[in-house]
């Protein structure tokens, strides 16, 4: 008898709260019973817990939902949890869950009803206090339609590594970085059909005068920006693995339309240099001007050795310079690597989220001065680096 696809999907999610039932391993020990559930879910890279600026550390992570049945499926809780006590670290239920729907920033969070064969991304930021031991894994109790089980299991990766700053210099700023829902934060791209997000931890800095503006005169010449000319140090010991040069130099706040065009994702960067300072850690630096960088492919380069001038080349509306690390050598298609700075001074926040190639006065600074080690900035710092 044909019993429709409602009464299958009841079945389906029956079993779900059902199941099941544990058998024995080898030794006679229990082992964790099979559940069938209605979504998977699946980890994007391993988090790690990242001491920032504010005094915390944060894993900031994505989660990615199919709903592989032939039903609708409602988001209602999902919770995070220690992988091995089971301590709940962070939940969220209905409208809790919308920013972390938020797919780019500004924009309207997606449904929490997932379609038949449609899937979603959950975008974690997950605050730890500053000390503290940190869970090793993770697992999140998903409640869909009723229904929790648990999904998306994932090794909490190690300590992020430390480098000296890319720049040197006042009033830098960190107009684009962690966490939360920046643009760098929320920049996947898919890259030979594989998913990517090499810009996890990638900070764009710009630098301001005293009186908060990136730029004095005509916003549309480049060399106007106070960032401009500035050199890009290496920030440990390394060997050069890419170089990108002979890309030309925007006129902001246009940026060259690379990012839309699949046929020249190559150059969304702009020229840039990528140096490969440990086993499976690239360290790129990208929007560098044409014709200034100093450093060649197989070079050997040391700790704050000058690699090139800082620019606005590829996809970029003003000039500044675009810093991460990542785990493979490719601008787009790797993982972002965690890391802190070993010194900077604090030298406060900017209160203007994001306008920040457009106006000339990037807002009120709010004053700090204090020596910094061991931490990540956050979005909207202000830094000294020396």
């Amino acid at each position: 008898m044909n019993r429709g696809p409602h009464a299958a999907f009841a079945a389906a999610l029956s079993t779900v709260a059902l199941v099941l039932v544990a058998t024995a391993g080898p030794a006679g020990a229990a082992i964790r019973p099979d559940v069938i559930t209605p979504i998977s879910a699946t980890v994007l890279a391993p988090p790690a817990p990242v001491p920032t600026s504010d005094g915390r550390r944060h894993l900031v992570y994505e989660l990615q939902v199919l709903n592989w049945t032939s039903e609708p499926i409602a988001l209602d809780r999902v919770e995070v949890r220690d992988g091995r006590t089971e301590r709940r670290l962070a939940a969220y239920a209905g409208a809790q869950l919308d920013p972390l729907l938020v797919q780019a920033p500004f924009a309207p969070p997606a449904p929490r009803t997932l379609a038949p064969s449609t899937s979603t991304i959950l975008w974690f930021d997950v605050v730890l206090p500053r000390r503290g031991a940190a869970p090793r894994s993770l697992v999140h109790r998903v409640t869909v339609n009723g229904i929790t089980a648990p999904v998306g299991r994932t090794p909490v990766g190690p300590k992020p590594i430390v480098i000296s700053p890319p720049l040197r210099g006042p009033l830098m700023v960190d107009a684009n970085g962690c966490c939360g829902d920046t643009p760098h934060v929320r920049a996947i791209q898919t890259i030979d059909g594989v998913r990517w997000l090499s810009q996890r931890y990638a900070i764009d800095y710009i630098q301001t005068d005293a009186q908060g503006r990136s730029y004095v005169g005509d916003l549309h010449d480049p060399a106007n920006y106070l960032i401009w000319d500035e050199p890009a140090y290496s920030v440990a010991s390394g060997v050069v693995t890419s170089v990108l040069d002979g890309r030309p130099t925007q006129s902001p706040p246009e940026p060259d339309g690379t990012l839309n065009n699949y046929n020249a994702a190559k150059y969304v960067t702009g020229n840039h240099v990528i140096v490969r300072i440990r086993k499976g850690v690239y360290a790129m630096y990208a929007h560098l001007q044409k014709g200034k960088i100093r450093v060649k492919v197989g070079q050997k380069v040391k700790r704050g050795q000058i690699l090139a001038l800082s620019g606005n080349s590829g996809n970029t509306t003003a000039p500044h310079l675009h810093f991460q690390l990542m785990d493979r050598n490719s601008p787009l298609g790797a993982n972002g690597v965690p890391y802190v700075y070993d010194r900077y001074v604090d030298a406060g926040r900017i209160t203007t989220p994001y306008a920040l190639y457009a106006d000339t006065a990037l807002g009120t600074l709010a004053p700090a001065s204090r020596t910094r080690t061991g931490v990540l900035p956050m979005t909207r710092d202000v830094l000294t680096f020396r």
